[in-house]
């Protein structure tokens, strides 16, 4: 079980999910200490309390904060990194939803 990211598109259809893994929020959250100066980022941090949507402004920030954290998390995580960027990178990703247990 982890933290489940819906993506919507600008009519508020549902385009896409995607899942933080427990092991890949550990990686981004407990491994490092860089995480709380990312202000998109930070807000997934507690795993079982999350239900945060972002915007596309917010989602293009989220971006930019996985981009400079992924250097301070282990190696074996940071294709998972690459990955969750480019699923948040295409325009038609108008906002998302994630949501904890």
């Amino acid at each position: 079980m982890g933290i489940d990211i819906v993506f919507y598109n600008k009519k508020g259809q549902r385009i896409g999910h995607t899942e933080i893994e427990y092991k890949f929020h550990e990686a981004l959250f407990f491994r490092n200490n860089n995480w709380g100066s990312y202000h998109q980022l930070r807000k997934p941090s507690d795993f079982y309390l999350t239900n945060i949507k972002y915007n596309r402004k917010e989602i293009n920030n989220l971006i930019e904060d996985l981009k400079n954290i992924r250097m301070f998390i282990p190696k074996d995580y940071q294709n998972q990194v690459d990955d969750l960027v480019l699923q948040l990178e295409p325009q038609v990703v108008d906002n998302i939803h994630c949501a904890g247990d």
